[in-house]
């Protein structure tokens, strides 16, 4: 058993490795098997609990199972093998496999305890209940009131049926609605409370004030959001290491442990929870903080609609982004997608791409039938048995029909990026959903072949999934909406769905979205191009939904060009919620203006595209502000940031770029061609607000101090733009009368003086 006899191979089933907890769990895996010379099998088993195929069972010598996605059948098969099992759930109980899970119990105990010692009686839970995880932090939250000889009151559950961003949106909504009055929430992921937190900010709630939030998870987003998230730690690289610990023991003899193994979390405590002053600690999974930085998001999202119209070979070009990742790329079809015996099972390889290695052996294997379990022919595709394999393996079976397998093949190393890696196999997870799409049509071409057309069988998938299906006769030019689409647009009524049925289909679409829809589906009429992109539509109500598209064109025996069926999904939300992540990314929550990612983005981009351009940089801080704090309240100080926010953005031209880096501090690029220029702008800038401020009948003297570095003259980096700015306004504030001040080189020299 096993890729090479002189190093194990662990199989890891999981049912995708997207998202924060699985992408975390695939990376420490990842490193623990490249420090550990071990090869890494990764079997995607998509969302289902009763996995039961036996790809590449024979090279498997050991398994993890993230979450319950295998068949007690499978599980049984393994462990018949002699293959030691480890999973992260205690679902598999009755067999002999060993679990090392995070301790639900003790992560709910650590959020309460801190909670309660922060003076908080009435807390609160947010989650998912048909999850067992969220099931569990409940059930250990009765626990701890119990505990304390505290009654939880039924009000304070707010059970949403969305585990991310938008099940945390509607908690806040019902959390409004019922004038709840719990003083703290947990809530039982990370995502949820960005979600309530969003929402709850626009309600203008404040938060630590009127409402602390504990959340599980520590995922990196909870840094970037305000308040900052405090968040239970689940320390999932500890628990990676014991199962690969556990593993190895198994292979050289330990026996079995049937108590669960249980993993220590931690507290990281931030801002939301109102204790941040007792400790700050960084996110524990700083190598994906890469992913959700700024300068990703809005990239992500654009080649995320790109990937749309792509089918598998186009992983090369994402390997090439972020890699290379693979050394190669398989594809195998089933023999037979209705076999009902697993063991004969085979599979036929019908393409390999090669990547950064030389894969040409396989090409002798194209069209060769290969069974289950030994597909794909591993040991013969690796050119070095010292290296270390990572295979991956993407069942693509739509609707449960087995159409074909997916498989990278990728040496692990030790210095491997991880977070690129992680978003490399984001997009391959989006490119074999579209090849879900596209293996059910071929599936159900080939089943049914002489019995329905595409738009009944369409019409199915869009009942099955809640789409939208409009028809198009193209030869009459008459449209035909569905119920669904019709639903989906607010017309409920019979009444409406008889009146709308046959509306034309640009009478919806957003005057803004018309042409590129015109282009698009022009040019998969004359030049069969993918028709597949995102639009918006007007609903009954006048506003206007997200939605994604995609259709095909319907062609007769002859030729002709009759129909074009089209399928429609309302994506509203998550256009919204991607939309206002994006936005935090990029802008200081207070004052709305750009953050310091934003405006460095925009000097790094233009020092790029225009290097001969002249531009200043000033710094500037508002003189006493802390004593404004201190005596007015921070809420003054937030007013008068918001204040200044809102004169310098009148004050400036369409030209120049205003941002808040933090605090007091703000920094503007200025186009300026010389010193003279660049002052009296700087002045201007001070004169919008200097002043006195009315705040709730107090006059607030406000002023403030203003440095200014010049392009290229005293630097030609970022960093060292603002450090120079930075120099002279200190010495700026350090003047009784001159409140601007242009850097010179002297100015250095003083201060080391």
């Amino acid at each position: 058993m096993g890729i090479h006899n002189d190093r194990p191979t662990i199989g890891f089933f999981a049912p995708s490795v997207s998202g924060f907890y699985l992408s975390t769990l695939c990376s420490e895996l990842r490193k623990q098997c490249a420090l550990r010379r071990m090869d890494l099998v990764v079997i995607l088993t998509n969302e289902t609990t009763d996995f039961n195929m036996p790809l590449a069972l024979d090279y498997i010598d050991a398994a993890y199972i993230a979450v319950d996605v295998l068949s007690s059948i499978y599980v049984e098969q393994l462990l018949a093998r002699n293959i030691p099992v480890v999973s992260a759930s205690e679902e598999y109980f009755s067999l002999a496999v060993e679990s090392v899970i995070s301790d639900q119990k003790a992560s709910v105990q650590l959020a309460f305890d801190h909670l309660y010692d922060l003076g908080h009686r009435r807390i609160g839970f947010v989650g998912t209940l048909f999850i067992t995880d969220f099931r569990l932090r409940y059930q250990a939250l009765r626990e701890c009131y119990a505990q304390k000889a505290m009654v939880f009151n039924e009000n304070w559950l707010f059970d949403v049926s969305d585990p991310g961003i938008v099940g945390g949106a509607n908690a806040s909504e019902k959390f409004i609605a019922q004038a709840c009055d719990c003083s703290a929430i947990i809530c039982g992921s990370d995502m949820m409370a960005l979600g309530m937190v969003n929402a709850l900010d626009k309600k203008s709630v404040n938060m630590p004030q009127q409402l602390a939030i504990v959340s599980i998870d520590n995922n990196p987003l909870g840094e970037s959001c305000i308040p900052t998230l405090t968040s239970i730690d689940q320390n999932l690289p500890v628990m990676i290491s014991r199962v690969i610990d556990r593993l190895q023991g198994r292979l050289s003899g330990l026996p079995f442990i049937k108590s669960a193994q249980l993993i220590a979390p931690r507290i990281v405590i931030r801002e939301s929870c109102g204790g941040a002053d007792e400790v700050l600690l960084p996110c524990a999974n700083n190598e994906n903080e890469q992913i959700q930085s700024a300068s990703y998001m809005q990239d992500c999202s654009n080649l995320a609609l790109a990937i749309g119209g792509r089918d598998y070979r186009w992983m090369t070009s994402l390997s090439k982004l972020w890699g290379p990742f693979f050394t190669c790329v398989c594809l195998g079809k089933w023999q037979s997608q209705f076999n009902s015996s697993r063991d004969k099972e085979r599979i036929t390889l019908v393409d390999v791409i090669d990547g950064d290695g030389d894969c040409t052996i396989l090409d002798s294997y194209i069209n060769s039938e290969i069974a289950i379990q030994k597909f794909p022919p591993l040991p013969i595709a690796t050119y070095d048995a010292n290296e270390i394999l990572y295979v991956t393996l993407i069942p693509i079976t739509p609707e449960g029909i087995k159409w074909g397998v997916m498989t990278i093949i990728d040496k692990l190393d030790v210095g491997m990026d991880q977070a690129s890696y992680n978003m490399f196999f984001y997009y391959v997870s989006l490119i074999s959903v579209f090849m879900q799409r596209e293996a059910l049509t071929e599936c159900v071409r080939d089943r049914e072949r002489n019995a329905l057309n595409l738009a009944k069988r369409l019409e199915v998938i869009a009942h099955a999934s809640n789409d939208g299906i409009w028809t198009w006769n193209l030869e009459l030019n008459l449209m035909e909406w569905n119920d669904q689409l019709l639903e989906m647009l607010g017309f409920i009524t019979e009444e409406e769905k008889l009146c709308y049925r046959n509306m034309s289909f640009f009478e919806r679409i957003h005057s803004e979205d018309q042409e590129v829809t015109r282009f698009a589906i022009t040019a998969h009429l004359q030049k069969s191009k993918p028709f597949k992109l995102e639009f918006r539509m007007r609903a009954k109500s006048g506003a206007y939904l997200w939605v994604t598209a995609c259709g095909e064109a319907m062609r007769e025996a002859d030729g002709r060009t009759s129909r074009f069926v089209g399928v429609l999904t309302d994506i509203t939300e998550q256009y919204h919620s991607k939309q206002h992540i994006e936005f935090l990314a990029y802008h200081d929550s207070l004052t709305e203006l750009p953050n310091r990612a934003a405006l460095m983005e925009r000097v790094t981009s233009d020092i790029r595209q225009y290097p001969d351009a002249c531009f200043a940089i000033m710094l500037m801080d508002l003189n006493r502000f802390k004593e404004i704090n201190d005596t007015f309240g921070h809420a003054a100080g937030d007013a008068v940031l918001v204040y200044v926010a809102e004169a310098i953005s009148f004050t400036l031209r369409k030209e120049d770029h205003a941002s808040r880096f933090g605090g007091d501090e703000f920094v503007f690029k200025i186009d300026a061609n010389t010193g003279s220029e660049a002052l009296l702008i700087a002045q201007r800038i001070l004169d919008s607000f200097q002043g006195e401020f009315s705040y709730e009948g107090y006059e607030i003297p406000i002023a403030g101090s203003i440095g200014v570095s010049l392009y290229p003259q005293h630097a030609t980096l970022p960093e060292e733009l603002i450090d120079k700015a930075d120099t002279a306004m200190y010495h700026a504030k350090s003047q009784s009368h001159n409140k601007v001040q242009l850097f010179r080189s002297q100015l250095v020299e003083s201060i080391v003086v």
